[in-house]
């Protein structure tokens, strides 16, 4: 099967009809996010709510996922968020998405709901739907054990919700191969919504590129680059937490501490969370995506302690400060506790973080009282409250943990009494970044993402790296990426890499290839040389760059449309423009509101958006062929003709 010969399966789990398209059909959004977002702006309508059986959930590959290419093992999911009403996507590692272009399916949408829990299979060109009621009430990690069971075949993939999907947790993920955690939006609860308990897939075919020696020579190319990479080879020493977490392997890299109150951590804790720590004590080998030479990922043996045979795949570097620093807990053990059961319930630990430190924080404020937390004394490091409060969160245990279940947006907006200064979100999904008072382009990315935080949507990673003035240049045409205090130039660095990292989630690579990563890696004339031998597809770099820039705008006008969002969602939250970073290298540093809306100015003014409202232009829209869009933007009133100019809209 040649790559561009699979199909798109559109399941109706209400009907339980499963119908197919050839996937050539959608040529023009290629696949993996462009894709998904563009059946999600086409396919769900503005009243619908996230769990409704209108909203869709699109699982996606790109065309290089499954292949020789370097970190080519990318699945998308793409829908409408849970926690925001605007657009979501969700990107997974693992093996799940290359098995899915094995079994000839590029493209699985999923609409309706279904009365009794089920699965999806999919295999031989073809999607079945199977009774999963032995399989509902059971965690992640029973669920997938369970299905190889059953299904007496080891070499399946499978991507599955825990209880917190089931119990349409806001902030619920869907899990691959256990570890690996779709984590935005909430998409395990629309999973959940729709009695989805799992999709299972199983490929027999291989997949023939268009020009085989080519590709392979394109590819063996493209993997030097990762191997002569300085970054790559730290990763590789160090792991990411190693080179990105507890300070970085200097000590200097700033972090979220006790709910993004701060970006240095006490030093004697620091040391206890350190890679080589959990290394020495912990690591039995180390582990990797699908055709990926980075090998990011650790497994873990707890040998000895309270959690003595804990047995895991971690840590990131997300999960080490969610779990770690922004709840000031030092203890290694309950970390890898935290990570383990998250993954088995099904959680995004970045909004799980977000809406638990919040609590804890208010209540030490006194701003709540063990009245609302029903009889619970909330405390900084502590291990074993904390993971009860994983417990009540994903079972929806009592008024508490329900509230707590709902995010830290709806959770602060509930309670009120001044608690929503502290609840640290983005366009209302929860966040825990590190960094942002003192990475200024960092910061943006995070708060302009279409999906509501999230570094990994066009956060330029340039600063951290300290991007010479030349290589900025070149690149961007900009002298400031590599400076992280300077505000200049940042809303142009940001809008590029939004357009580039759209293109990465299209084809189905991994950021670990990506400029994102390292700008020694993959750029966008890389990418189109690897599209053409995989398909024969001419398309340029600077043509990816304008489809990114298209999807872009699509994502936007959704979220416009649905939520309503306009310049003051794109602000950041009270605690990073009011509270300075304490010590370290970037001690005094906040974010400075006058300088922060310029820097707004210019990123509105590099998507051709209006700078007064944050709105697209009809101008834009037009000029990239989105008449459509621009057509349902007129007539909700949200639209500018030019910057600056009325178009019969609010002011």
């Amino acid at each position: 099967m040649y790559i561009n010969e699979g199909k798109i399966a559109w399941v109706d789990l209400t009907t339980k009809k499963v119908t197919y398209e050839p996937s050539i059909k959608y040529k023009a959004y290629i696949g993996g996010r462009c894709l998904g977002s563009y059946l999600v702006y086409r396919g769900v309508p503005i009243a619908c709510h996230p769990l409704d059986s209108e909203n869709i959930i699109v699982f996606s590959t790109g065309p290089l996922t499954g292949t020789l290419a370097p970190c080519s093992g990318r699945l998308n999911i793409s829908f409408k968020n849970v926690a925001s009403g605007g657009i979501s996507f969700a990107n997974a590692g693992g093996h799940f998405a290359p098995e899915m272009k094995y079994a000839g399916i590029d493209h699985l949408v999923i609409k309706g709901k279904s009365r009794e829990p089920v699965y999806l299979m999919i295999a031989d060109n073809q999607v079945t739907i199977h009774s999963a009621t032995d399989l509902w009430g059971l965690d992640s990690w029973e669920t997938e054990d369970l299905l190889r069971k059953k299904l007496c075949d080891p070499k399946i993939h499978i991507a599955t919700i825990g209880q917190a999907g089931e119990n349409l947790v806001t902030m619920a993920c869907i899990m691959v191969d256990k570890s690996r955690a779709a984590g935005w939006g909430g998409c395990g609860a629309v999973m959940g919504s729709k009695k989805l308990k799992a999709v299972v897939a199983r490929g027999t075919q291989a997949i023939v590129p268009y020009s085989p020696d080519n590709f392979i020579n394109c590819c063996k190319e493209k993997w030097q680059k990762l191997y002569d990479s300085q970054m790559v080879r730290l990763v590789q020493k160090y792991g990411l937490l190693g080179t990105s977490g507890a300070g970085g392997i200097d000590g200097t890299v700033p972090q979220s501490v006790r709910n993004m109150e701060d970006e240095i951590w006490d030093p004697v804790k620091t040391q206890k969370v350190k890679e080589i720590v959990f290394k020495e004590k912990y690591e039995t080998r180390r582990l990797a995506n699908f055709s990926c030479p980075v090998y990011c990922s650790h497994f873990y043996h707890v040998k000895e302690g309270i959690f003595k045979d804990l047995k895991l795949e971690a840590l990131k570097t997300n999960v080490y400060r969610a779990f770690g620093s922004n709840f000031d807990l030092d203890d290694r053990q309950y970390i890898l506790k935290a990570n383990e059961i998250a993954n088995r319930y099904g959680m995004n630990c970045d909004s799980l973080s977000a809406v638990i430190a919040w609590a804890i924080e208010v209540f030490q404020k006194k701003l709540i009282d063990p009245q609302i937390t029903e009889g619970l004394i909330l405390k900084w490091g502590d291990g074993p409250g904390i993971l009860d409060l994983f417990h009540r969160i994903a079972f929806r245990n009592n008024n508490w943990g329900d509230l707590l279940a709902k995010g830290v947006y709806q959770a602060s907006s509930a309670i009120g009494n001044g608690t929503e200064k502290y609840a640290m979100h983005a366009k209302k999904v929860g966040m825990c970044e590190q960094g942002m008072r003192s990475f200024k382009g960092w910061a943006l990315g995070i708060m302009v993402s279409t999906r509501g935080g999230s570094h990994l949507a066009g956060a330029p990673n340039t600063e951290q790296k300290r991007l010479s003035k030349e290589e900025s240049l070149s690149l961007f045409n900009i002298p400031t990426a590599g400076d992280p205090l300077v505000y200049e130039g940042k809303g142009k660095l940001v809008s590029w890499f939004e357009k580039y990292k759209i293109i990465a989630d299209t084809l189905g690579i991994c950021t670990s290839a990506s400029y994102w990563f390292d700008t020694n890696l993959l750029g966008p004339e890389d990418f189109s040389e690897l599209l053409f031998w995989a398909t024969g597809w001419h398309v340029s770099g600077e043509d990816l760059l304008k489809l990114g820039e298209r999807v872009y705008n699509i994502e936007k006008g959704f979220n416009t449309l649905h939520a309503s969002f306009s310049r003051k969602d794109d602000m950041p939250p009270y605690k990073l423009t009011h509270i300075p970073v304490s010590g370290g290298p970037f001690k005094g540093e906040k974010i400075e509101v006058g300088k922060w809306n310029t820097m707004l100015d210019e990123y509105y003014e590099s998507h051709g958006w209006d700078r007064e409202s944050g709105w697209q232009t009809e101008e834009k829209l037009l000029e990239l062929g989105l008449p459509e869009l621009a057509k349902e933007l007129r007539k909700a009133g949200r639209l500018k003709k030019k910057s600056g100019t009325a178009n019969g809209c609010l002011q």
